[in-house]
């Protein structure tokens, strides 16, 4: 992971051919229009069960729930990140950040 960072930072070549992928674009490009989120609600993964629940009760669902299959046990994202790392990503995804209100701490 660390080694991808360094090379997106420092290839300017590979950043743009990695970035140019759907996957990897900020997330804000896919939410807004001419600079303006037009969805009354956005439902986040780190919140998954509750956001679910949430879009559900909006919609008048009642008896649906979410399953979760191959659970895996995994870190917290800001455990994943040294100053450096969180520098690079800072900078390449400061847009969806800002407007998503996410933090490394």
């Amino acid at each position: 992971f660390e080694a991808f960072l360094l090379a997106l930072e420092g290839r300017r070549r590979f950043r743009e051919l990695v970035m140019a992928y759907p996957h990897f674009r900020p997330q804000l490009e896919f939410l807004a229009c001419d600079g303006e989120i037009g969805l009354d609600f956005i439902g986040r993964f780190e919140r998954l069960h509750s956001d679910f629940r949430t879009i559900c009760e909006k919609l008048g669902f009642t008896e649906v729930s979410l399953s979760h299959e191959h659970k895996s046990i995994r870190l917290r994202y800001q455990d994943c990140y040294n100053e450096r790392s969180k520098k690079i990503v800072g900078a390449l995804y400061e847009c969806d950040i800002r407007s998503f209100d996410y933090a490394f701490t």
